[in-house]
């Protein structure tokens, strides 16, 4: 990618349209902003998802998964077993992926 702009700025436009380099820039920068607005879409529906959770299932995913939080340090910090922590989580993260899921779908 990189080579084919430099090639594109020391020919000029006119040897880039020659050489059909244009479009094919033209058509990556197209794919890139269709990822991004794809992207930002995901991350709207995500947002929306986790926020139809209740407070704790928030708190539990955002913690083992953004903060890196182990099930010990969870469960012990919210006075739970491990396996009561891990069902929580568990249970937090298959009504996340039916929500997606059917945010996906509509």
């Amino acid at each position: 990618m990189r080579d084919l702009y430099d090639q594109e700025y020391r020919a000029g436009p006119a040897a880039a349209e020659r050489n059909g380099a244009n479009s094919v820039v033209t058509d990556q920068v197209a794919n890139n902003d269709e990822e991004m607005l794809l992207q930002s879409a995901q991350a709207t529906s995500f947002k929306r998802c986790m926020d139809r959770l209740s407070r704790r299932e928030q708190l539990v995913i955002r913690h083992a998964f953004h903060a890196g939080c182990t099930y010990s340090e969870l469960a012990e910090r919210a006075g739970v077993p491990c396996s009561t922590m891990k069902s929580e989580i568990r249970r937090a993260l298959i009504r996340l992926q039916h929500d997606m899921d059917l945010a996906d779908s509509a």
